[in-house]
């Protein structure tokens, strides 16, 4: 039996241990915090002709620094903006600085930005990625950024999972990512390494926050890098998921129209290139900027069978055309299966107290006709629109009536001012 002083002599080494252990975890979160300062922007987007995805005004979010001499900064999209936006950023101590976007991805909510300026300031350092596939569960991280404005700041928790949600693949975390969070690091505490970018919290919930994986995003930049365009595949079907079993490939119909030959409804895809797949972001990340023939393995039951493919890449966000039109932005539909069955064009967005607000055009209009005919191309659409005659335009929307799908309104309007950007 232990006598009540080496009781007493083995309760101060623990207390001793515990201070020195403290102090330790508190001088390694103090410099995991000070290099994350050097790696993080705070990023100012303006937009004032907004696409359908994005709003209208200034928006204020978080990025950091991944490759100091291509100058590459990540973030969100939806920081970024998905086109027609003016990008600025800013290193701690430093003035805002104009950027570009050089990448966006619609799937991963991730884009890439460039800063303009060649000479960075000179204690920035690139922040250290985690590109592994390791199990992330139950590791203590930090989401660092700019929450509600409090520029440079952390917040503490640690990652339930790597979750599929509304088929894309999310980092699940309890550590706090606010407004201004976005597009920050989620910072691992132990070694300092970024283990995802901050996307999103659900409103009304207490530590229910997402994040983007690192694994896809190193993928994008060493294809930057290497010239690539890190273009996800223009994959023909979508698939269904089972939250309860957690699977999430049960093919569920086809984009282009009729499921290609022996695919039926309720098939599992379960390979691509004879790689296992278990999510439609496996699928973009083993066929990103991918072009030919792919193999694709399925199970129906006990049974197993192949198909082979003919794929390209998806047109990068960036490079859609646009028009703008008396304050109104018009563009391709941004829903894919409703933009490839009708090939209709939509006003994505009419800017406040422009000419075109006070029309009866409205923002989610898809364009049927310019004068009877059905234009065929953005560029045949701008031709019938750059007139500074009266026009009639056809226009489709969603119904608010019962029964009824869409609403069909003939509008009459003479145009002023019309560009086209290609």
């Amino acid at each position: 039996m232990l006598n009540i002083f080496t009781f007493k002599n083995l309760m101060n080494l623990l207390i001793q241990f515990f201070i020195i252990f403290f102090m330790l975890t508190a001088d390694l979160l103090a410099d995991i915090l000070d290099e994350a300062s050097k790696f993080t922007v705070r990023v100012r987007t303006s937009i004032d002709f907004s696409f359908a995805e994005d709003e209208a005004g200034t928006l204020y979010g978080a990025g950091f620094l991944v490759d100091e001499s291509r100058r590459y900064i990540v973030t969100n999209a939806h920081v970024s903006g998905r086109g027609n936006a003016r990008i600025e950023v800013a290193f701690k101590g430093f003035g805002y600085e104009t950027a570009n976007a050089v990448y966006v991805d619609p799937i991963l909510d991730l884009a890439v930005l460039q800063v303009d300026n060649t000479s960075l300031p000179e204690d920035v350092r690139s922040a250290r990625l985690d590109c592994s596939k390791r199990y992330l569960n139950g590791i203590a991280v930090a989401a660092y950024g700019h929450p509600h404005g409090l520029s440079f700041s952390a917040s503490r928790g640690i990652i339930s999972q790597v979750r599929t949600y509304e088929s894309t693949d999310w980092v699940q975390t309890d550590a706090a990512i606010n407004p201004g969070n976005s597009g920050g690091a989620l910072i691992e505490l132990e070694t300092g390494l970024v283990v995802g970018v901050n996307a999103m919290g659900f409103e009304d919930t207490q530590g229910l926050n997402f994040a983007v994986p690192m694994q896809p995003v190193c993928s994008i930049i060493d294809m930057l890098k290497n010239e690539l365009v890190p273009s996800p595949p223009a994959f023909p079907m979508f698939f269904a998921s089972d939250e309860e079993f957690d699977t999430h490939l049960t093919v569920a119909g086809n984009i282009y129209g009729p499921l290609p030959k022996k695919i039926k409804l309720g098939d599992q895809l379960k390979l691509v290139n004879g790689v296992e797949v278990f999510s439609p972001n496996d699928i973009v990340e083993e066929l990103r900027a991918y072009s030919g023939k792919v193999d694709l393995s399925f199970l129906r039951g006990d049974l197993d069978f192949e198909i082979s493919l003919e794929l390209e890449p998806q047109s990068p966000i960036l490079d859609r055309p646009f028009i703008i039109m008396d304050g109104a932005l018009i563009a391709e539909d941004v829903y894919p299966q409703r933009r490839l069955k009708d090939g209709l064009f939509q006003i994505h967005s009419i800017a406040a107290g422009s000419q075109i607000e006070q029309s009866f055009l409205a923002a989610y209009q898809l364009i049927v006709s310019v004068n009877g005919i059905k234009p065929n191309s953005i560029e045949h659409l701008y031709e019938l629109l750059n007139s500074r005659e009266n026009i009639q335009l056809i226009t489709r929307s969603w119904s608010e009536r019962d029964y009824f799908l869409h609403d069909h309104f003939a509008i009459k309007y003479r145009p002023y001012d019309v560009k086209f950007y290609d």
